[in-house]
């Protein structure tokens, strides 16, 4: 007959490396190391250190849209036009500065929480990664109509 010993699986040796957060001096801490996910099911429940460069165009899109919208609002606004949005109107009641400023910061906050949760789906079927790239499409058709509206000014009162 054999004798069988059974080894503790359980049995560690050193400091549990969980209990403890990263230096922030560690590379792991600046740099990450989730680039990818361990499990097909963790896909589309999870975030990752390192996102995905497709992201990157619409990103730096909206940014610069954002900018470029708030620039005409401006202009559109010298000719005559009234700011409907509410908060907007405040902002630039405060100044053209804190209007920009303001404009841009929210713009970037929404579209950073939009890039970590790019995996996630919303209402169960759409990616949030393809929400971002219909928000870069919305605001082009934005400008567009902001375009519009500042031609038909200009024709209407002459420039400023």
């Amino acid at each position: 007959m054999s004798t069988t010993t059974i080894v503790d699986s359980n049995r560690r040796e050193g400091d549990d490396r969980r209990i403890t957060r990263a230096s922030v001096l560690s590379s792991h801490h600046w740099n990450g190391r989730r680039r990818a996910h361990r499990r097909a099911s963790d896909a589309t429940r999870s975030r990752l250190d390192h996102y995905d460069a497709r992201l990157l165009a619409p990103s730096l899109t909206i940014l610069v849209l954002c900018v470029v919208d708030a620039l005409i609002t401006l202009s559109l606004l010298d000719r005559g036009a009234v700011e409907v949005n509410l908060v907007m109107r405040v902002l630039i009641e405060e100044g053209v500065v804190v209007f920009i400023a303001t404009k841009y910061l929210m713009t970037a906050c929404g579209l950073v929480w939009l890039v970590i949760h790019n995996n996630f789906k919303v209402f169960q079927r759409i990616r949030v990664e393809h929400v971002i790239y219909a928000c870069a499409g919305i605001y082009v058709s934005l400008l567009v109509y902001e375009l519009v509206l500042l031609r038909a000014l200009i024709q209407q009162v002459g420039p400023a």
